[in-house]
């Protein structure tokens, strides 16, 4: 089924194909697929877009702004005047993306907000509230709506794609999205700043810096280059991150790399040896030192057999 993605913008709402980028309408919903070369796109509309860059690069432009994108990484458009798509490269980009109509999203505000009663009391009743999101480019990797995100992609090679609900699955991408970003909000609070506004950018930058630390769980990431690419002050940075997510950078970067080493070691895969070295720590004794403390258990009870 893939090849009808080559060269065509497919509609998993509509069976809709495209020879161009269609011209997207209001008030409706949208599932494209398709793997080609674009250079630009202006979209005009105030729908709430998510895009899932399976490969590809370029950068989404608002008015004031500018987002980067890269290849496994997936990003969310507010309701607003509309942004632009720019590549500079010549290359094809692999693209899911869901374009959800202001009646879907508010259906789905009224269900994500209001409590049960309220469903049951008046279940045709629609909220009219804005919500909106971080919009940044996230590794789809770190986050189950990027893995959501990963998996519908996947699927979608598969014959038996099309005779999936694409509603359904909007709703599905909504609910993690929703479940991912006002999290995000909450966790937000915990900083201290006397605007939202600072609380969200503060936030972002946090992100940035634990999505760095994802990145290079093949090495020991130095506090100084968290600072670099955060753009926060060491202190602000140490406070704020241990406050948002329970650890300081250095501890949860031992508590990612302790995960994926139990990952490894029970995959059956890798030695011991092997994945101390794959995740960066200097030597297998304190690799396993560390791993004994965490899971109460030394890493060899997980690792393969060794055969001489």
């Amino acid at each position: 089924m893939g090849n009808i993605y080559i060269d065509k913008y497919y509609d998993h709402f509509s069976k809709d194909v495209y020879r161009e980028p269609p011209a997207f309408e209001e008030g409706r919903n949208y599932m494209m697929r398709f793997n080609t070369k674009m250079k630009s796109y202006q979209y005009d509309n105030n729908n709430l877009t998510i895009i899932y860059f399976n490969e590809g690069c370029g950068g989404i432009e608002w008015k004031n702004r500018h987002q980067n994108v890269d290849n496994d990484s997936f990003i969310v458009t507010n309701p607003s005047e509309g942004w632009s798509y720019l590549n500079e490269l010549d290359d094809c980009i692999d693209v899911l993306s869901i374009v959800v109509s202001k009646r879907l999203k508010k259906e789905f505000d009224t269900f994500y907000f209001s409590k049960n009663d309220a469903l049951i009391e008046n279940p045709f009743y629609v909220e009219n509230q804005n919500r909106f999101f971080i919009e940044k480019a996230f590794s789809a990797e770190h986050y189950p709506c990027g893995k959501l995100l990963k998996q519908l992609h996947r699927y979608s090679f598969d014959d038996c794609f099309d005779f999936l609900d694409a509603e359904e699955m909007a709703m599905a991408v909504l609910n993690s999205l929703y479940n991912n970003q006002f999290r995000a909000y909450r966790l937000a609070d915990t900083i201290v700043a006397k605007k939202k506004s600072t609380q969200v950018e503060t936030f972002k930058r946090l992100l940035v810096a634990r999505e760095y630390i994802h990145d290079n769980l093949d090495k020991k990431v130095a506090f100084d280059e968290l600072v670099v690419v955060s753009c926060l002050s060491k202190f602000h940075l140490y406070n704020s991150f241990k406050a948002v997510f329970g650890k300081t950078p250095h501890q949860y970067a031992n508590y990612i790399k302790l995960l994926k080493a139990k990952e490894l070691l029970m995959a059956k895969n890798s030695s011991v040896g092997e994945v101390a070295a794959d995740l960066g720590f200097g030597d297998v004794y304190g690799f396993s030192k560390l791993f004994k403390k965490f899971y109460n258990s030394s890493p060899s009870a997980f690792a393969r057999p060794s055969y001489k």
